[in-house]
C-alpha cells in the first residue's frame, strides 16, 4: 500500500500506466503483458 491507497487502486493505477506505455508504443504488447503478469502474480 502507498500512503493509505488500496492495493485494487495502485494496480489500476498500474494498468493504465502500462496500457498508455503501450498505445504510445515504448513496449510491445508480449512486455505489456509481462509486466501485468508479475504484478498479478505479486499480489496473489
Amino acid at each position: 500500500m502507498y500512503n493509505g491507497a488500496s492495493s485494487s487502486l495502485i494496480n489500476s493505477a498500474y494498468a493504465s500506466i502500462v496500457e498508455a506505455m503501450f498505445e504510445m508504443q515504448y513496449i510491445t504488447f508480449e512486455e505489456a503483458e509481462d509486466l501485468l503478469a508479475e504484478t498479478l502474480k505479486d499480489n496473489a
